[in-house]
């Protein structure tokens, strides 16, 4: 037999990188930084699946979080029906999908497992049963964490359990909602968790991760060893991250390849009307000031919010009158890295899409997700036709776009929205034209100016004037 300390290395090397790759294991082993030996050292273990073998399947209960080392694994998931609801850890009760009337059981694409991404992670925060099952392509080799002896070691760390109760329980309510039930047999990204508990809430985990930055992890430290490469922003870079997650403009994460992220989570509104066309804000009117936005509705998530909550508060406040008009059809998720010299490392924005049909007057929409797609599926658009729009029909398009607004509660402040082809959009917000654009848009104001001195509002048709016309 080989000596303690030795073993322990050995088990460190091998599956310490995989614990040290999510955000909430990082978190955790920052607070101990012997606990990375002990979860390496007792709870994992190798396996090896053979072609098409299932590595767990729909109905089955879920007791390990797991890592694929080598291969792929194929995930085909299903909806469950209304009346399963999952329970969260310490009820008597477990959510449990039943084989009864498959025909409700509604099917989506199948998801690709690479290698390198923590999955089953809901086996931690709840009593599960699988919704969908995930089988191997090829040959495949995977890291298996067993949540039993697991949740025996961190029982011993009551300071740890105690940071993350909210986060378990942030987690347990995700799982029943609608725009998670694609993800929640593989994880629902922890930003997406953090993002939704409030701010006080997730402060624990903020400040670890700062403190990662602004300490790093000492020279001995395992974290140094098998852990992510920590940034080290300057003195002011730090000071702005501070006030951004004391504010809850953003929160820290680790990405895909384990490096420490500023996130930032976004919500987007893709609407069509029955001619197909595309309502984007066209500009805002604050201060006296005219500002271009060219962009979709949006926001960014506030404290507490997930990404269909913030969709609805948009919808509430910007767009209150479209709200019974709107047919929502489905969401889609992307996200996207960018370097950030002015916070000191890389900033994640993860997007939600939400498609929506604006039915004609006497119809009213429903709120329900049909189906999610990802980053990697193809879009509707008109890529070659925005190439052949040139600045010299921009006038005509302007002349040509319907232009509604809404009053924001300042006096003289509003939202200018309109709608235009698809195809168009590329064209308004291309940085060269703005000048162009901004220029129509403050003689179209100037002509519909109210002569009272004391009102500066446009005489176009408000929003709620033209539903009513469709």
């Amino acid at each position: 037999l080989l000596p303690t300390n030795l073993r322990q290395d050995l088990a460190c090397a091998v599956f310490a990188p995989w614990f040290l790759q999510h955000t909430v294991f990082f978190a955790w082993c920052i607070w101990d930084d012997a606990l990375v030996v002990t979860l390496a050292a007792r709870v994992a273990e190798l396996e090896a699946y053979s072609p098409d073998d299932e590595i767990f399947g729909r109905l089955g209960e879920a007791k390990r979080v797991m890592c694929i080392q080598a291969g792929q694994g194929k995930y085909e998931h299903h909806l469950r029906r209304s009346g399963d609801a999952p329970m969260a850890i310490g009820d008597s009760q477990k959510s449990k999908p039943t084989d009864e009337d498959n025909s409700e059981l509604v099917g989506h694409p199948n998801v690709e497992v690479s290698s390198g991404h923590l999955f089953s992670h809901v086996a931690l925060w709840c009593n599960w049963t699988y919704a969908g099952s995930l089988s191997a392509i090829g040959v495949v080799e995977l890291v298996a964490m067993k949540v039993e002896p697991m949740v025996e070691v961190l029982r011993l760390r009551p300071d740890i359990l105690e940071k993350s109760h909210y986060y378990a329980h942030t987690y347990s309510l995700m799982v029943s909602m609608p725009e998670y039930a694609p993800v929640v047999d593989l994880d629902i990204a922890p930003a997406r968790v953090l993002m939704a508990m409030p701010l006080a809430d997730r402060r624990n985990f903020s400040e670890v991760m700062l403190f990662a930055m602004e300490e790093g992890m000492g020279e001995a430290s395992d974290m140094l060893r098998y852990g992510p490469s920590i940034p080290r922003p300057t003195t002011n870079q730090l000071k702005l991250l501070r006030e951004e997650l004391e504010s809850g403009k953003c929160i820290l994460t680790l990405g895909a390849e384990g490096q420490l992220l500023r996130t930032v989570l976004l919500c987007v509104l893709k609407i069509r009307n029955p001619q197909g066309d595309l309502l984007i804000e066209l500009a805002t009117h604050k201060k006296g000031n005219l500002k271009i936005s060219a962009v979709l509705p949006g926001s960014k998530l506030r404290d507490g919010e997930t990404a269909e909550m913030a969709m609805n508060r948009v919808i509430s406040n910007d767009l209150p009158e479209m709200e019974e008009h709107l047919q929502l059809l489905a969401f889609k998720d992307e996200e996207q890295t960018k370097k950030s010299n002015q916070h000191g490392i890389h900033t994640c924005y993860l997007k939600t899409t939400f498609k929506m049909t604006l039915k004609p007057n006497g119809e009213r929409g429903r709120a329900s997700v049909h189906s999610h797609t990802t980053a990697g599926s193809s879009s509707t658009g008109g890529a070659a036709a925005i190439n052949k729009l040139t600045s010299s029909n921009l006038s005509r398009s302007l002349d040509e776009m319907n232009i509604i607004f809404k009053d924001l509660p300042n006096d003289g402040e509003f939202v200018l929205f309109a709608w235009v082809k698809p195809a168009e959009l590329g064209l308004l917000s291309a940085p060269s034209n703005e000048a162009e654009l901004k220029a129509w848009l403050k003689t179209w104001m100037m002509k519909r100016q109210e002569l009272s001195p004391r009102s500066t509002n446009i005489q176009a048709k408000p929003v709620g004037q033209w539903v009513q016309q469709l």
